[in-house]
């Protein structure tokens, strides 16, 4: 089941929009030009904390928010939601414990 899905995928049979699909088409011929400092200074710190938890993202959220609230840091939802508009790629999840799962 899972070899002929793999060796079946095309860009028409997943479960990817008709906007990602014309994306990886018709890729953006210019280079990326991210202006606002906010949405910079939140990517830096998505970046910094990707190895961590996302309460670690959070807790600098809402520690930046509390110094400087009238530049609001965006939340952990806003930043990937950005990268993945600037990127051009969704995320996809699957359960691919079907019938049972085991951890070691």
């Amino acid at each position: 089941d899972y070899i002929h899905t793999v060796k079946t995928a095309s860009l028409d049979n997943g479960d990817l929009s008709e906007d990602v699909v014309d994306r990886i088409r018709n890729p953006p011929q210019s280079t990326l030009n991210i202006s606002d400092p906010n949405d910079v200074y939140s990517l830096k710190q998505f970046l910094a904390a990707q190895r961590s938890s996302q309460q670690t993202y959070h807790d600098f959220q809402l520690n930046h928010n509390e110094r400087y609230p009238q530049d609001p840091m965006l939340s952990l939802e806003q930043v990937k939601s950005r990268i993945a508009a600037w990127a051009g790629v969704e995320t996809i999840e699957q359960d691919v414990c079907r019938r049972f799962c085991m951890a070691f």
